[in-house]
This record gives C-alpha cells, sequence and structure tokens, in this order.
C-alpha cells in the first residue's frame, strides 16, 4: 500500500514538469519550422534555380511591393515575351531593376521595359546578356527579411539565432524531470518485493508441508507398531 501511495505521489508531481516539457518542445519545434521556411525562402529556392530579389521601390506597384521578395527563373532570352517581368542589370554599377517587358527586339536583341506604376519606358534598352531571369512568384513582405540577413547586423543575428536554437533544444535533455526515473525505480523496487514475497511464502508453505508429512508419517509408524504389539 505504501508503495502505491508513493508512486501515485511520484506521478502528481512528475505530470506538471511532463506538461512543461511538451509545452518547451512545441516552442521549440515551431521556432525550427521558421527557420527552415526561412532558409528555404532565402536560400533553398537557389537549388531549383530560382534567384531571390528584394522590391526597394514601388515602381511595379501593385503587383509587387517595396518589401517584397520575387523570384527570377533564368530563362533563354528568346523565349521572353512581351508581358513577361524581367529581373535584369540596369547599369554598368550591376544594379538589379525588375520591371515588366514592354517590347522586344529580337534583330537587336534587346528589351525594352517599364515599371507599371512608371508613365513612361526605361531609358536604356535591356541587351539579352543582362537578362537575370523571368519572375514566377513572390513573397510578402520577405524582402525585409533577406535584406536584413544580408547586412552584417544580420548575419550577427542569425548566428546567433542558430546557437540560440540548438541551446533550446538540448536545454531539456540537461534539466530532464527525474520523477519518470524514480517512477521506474520504485515499480521495480514494488516488483521485487513481490516476488521476494512469494518465494518467501512458497518457501514457509513447502516447510509446512515437509513438517505436517513428517508429523503424520510418524503417527503411522507409531499406530502400526502399537497395533502389532498388542496382536503378538
Amino acid at each position: 500500500m505504501r508503495h502505491k501511495e508513493e508512486k501515485n505521489r511520484s506521478v502528481e508531481e512528475a505530470a506538471p514538469k511532463s506538461a512543461l516539457g511538451k509545452a518547451w518542445s512545441v516552442f521549440t519545434w515551431l521556432l525550427v519550422a521558421v527557420v527552415v521556411l526561412i532558409a528555404m525562402a532565402l536560400v533553398g529556392v537557389r537549388l531549383f534555380g530560382f534567384k531571390p530579389f528584394a522590391v526597394l521601390s514601388p515602381s511595379m506597384t501593385p503587383k509587387y511591393g517595396v518589401g517584397d521578395l520575387v523570384y527570377a527563373l533564368p530563362t533563354d532570352p528568346e523565349e521572353i515575351e512581351v508581358g513577361d517581368v524581367l529581373t535584369f542589370v540596369a547599369n554598368a554599377e550591376g544594379t538589379i531593376v525588375t520591371h515588366r517587358v514592354a517590347e522586344v527586339d529580337r534583330e537587336n536583341r534587346c528589351f525594352y521595359t517599364k515599371g507599371d506604376a512608371n508613365e513612361s519606358r526605361d531609358g536604356n534598352p535591356v541587351v539579352y546578356e543582362n537578362a537575370v531571369g523571368v519572375v514566377k512568384f513572390s513573397l510578402p513582405k520577405m524582402g525585409y527579411v533577406s535584406s536584413y540577413l544580408t547586412s552584417e547586423s544580420g548575419r550577427f543575428a542569425a548566428i546567433a539565432g542558430v546557437l540560440t536554437l540548438i541551446l533550446l533544444m538540448i536545454l531539456p535533455e540537461l534539466f530532464k524531470p527525474s520523477g519518470k526515473k524514480d517512477t521506474e525505480k520504485e515499480e521495480g523496487a514494488v516488483s521485487v518485493d513481490g516476488a521476494d514475497g512469494k518465494e518467501r511464502g512458497a518457501r514457509m508453505d513447502d516447510f509446512d508441508l515437509k513438517e505436517l508429512g513428517a508429523g503424520m508419517d510418524d503417527f503411522d509408524i507409531k499406530g502400526l507398531g502399537g497395533e502389532r504389539e498388542e496382536k503378538e
């Protein structure tokens, strides 16, 4: 009875710790999921050929707003048509621009582009060699995250975040509640005590039966001997 009470008490004490551990685990895995999604959005897509670019001006609104992240897929210039949204190198300084193709000049191998929100075309044509790719999709406001993480402070923050996440994942193992282990030990002790009790009971029963048998044999022998003597 005492063992059962101690077991119940250990289970009751371990229950809040177990609930806290589960909540901590869910929180940690949610953070892992967020980190994985961000990594896929900024880096993983490159494995499929996409190149992400942050939108820095409102020239393509309402299609793409400031802070959006657009994904350009390298495309054969001969396949680019009027109406495609093209990401390209705009000048010798390497400025990247994303505007819509307004005209294609196959003879001179160039494109004329225009921002959806602009009133006029861009001043300079885009030669085939400067085409980066055609935009296939975008993620709203993810450009802010991309711009921050590519900055110096953002890189330090990303490293610190990953280290913190690793620490959060190993903390539960370092401070694992001992209630479960204590309960298992108590259960083992109860089982051993029960087995010992059964073994002791078996020995006692065997001993009693032996004693009883010995007494009956002695009684029978004496009784039989007495009868023989009377007959003689």
